[in-house]
């Protein structure tokens, strides 16, 4: 799935899927991100390693999550040890990787109950890509349930609206071009697709072009 290999290869874009930790992990120290680059742009995977590990083995979510990243290449089993420990702090980033690769049983033993749970997870964590994921499930009737909710789809697209997030702009935008979830609204439509079209998303122009827009 494209998306996942977008956020397995997280160790390139460190900074972009770093989140706010929960209110609980406040309390911990910072990780200086800029530390973590530094030694990545030299290829100094070790010098990353040694600055994430205490941190990573103190409870540190983030830290564990980076850590995700930067193992990936050179030892996945670790990596993935790693990924379901940020998970379990209810990390939101981990919880959405790991539950698309339990979904496709991409890396993990397929699990899509463990999946969506995983999502949910990241969800209302606040993660924009999961919410999409999980609206998906629910617009295609794929959750644990087999039945079809758009309107949770809606509210879910909502969401990662309110961060935006282009994937969500515009399948909240077919939302409102056919109704499904919400009141059929073909301005509110077409605002949706303009705001993804302007981030790059070339679905959103031929969707906009099928409106006669």
């Amino acid at each position: 799935m494209r998306v996942l290999k977008k956020l397995i290869q997280v160790g390139f874009l460190l900074i972009g899927m770093m989140q706010i930790l929960h209110a609980e992990q406040k309390k911990d120290p910072a990780v200086k991100v800029e530390v973590v680059l530094a030694a990545m742009n030299k290829g100094d995977t070790a010098a990353a390693i040694q600055y994430l590990m205490p941190l990573a083995k103190s409870g540190h979510a983030e830290a564990q999550f980076m850590l995700v990243s930067v193992l990936r290449a050179t030892d996945q089993k670790q990596a993935n040890e790693w990924l379901i420990m940020a998970a379990k702090n209810k990390y939101p980033d981990a919880c959405h990787v790991l539950g698309l690769m339990y979904l496709d049983g991409n890396g993990m033993p397929q699990d899509k109950v463990e999946g969506e749970k995983l999502l949910r997870c990241a969800a209302d964590g606040g993660a924009p890509g999961a919410q999409v994921a999980l609206g998906m499930l629910y617009r295609n009737g794929a959750t644990t349930s087999g039945k079809r909710d758009d309107e949770q789809a809606a509210e879910l697209f909502k969401k990662a609206v309110d961060q935006g997030n282009p994937e969500a702009q515009l399948r909240l935008a077919e939302m409102y071009r056919y109704g499904y979830g919400v009141k059929k609204d073909h301005a509110e439509a077409v605002r949706l697709l303009r705001l993804s079209l302007k981030q790059g998303n070339m679905e959103a122009q031929k969707m906009l072009s099928e409106m006669g827009q």
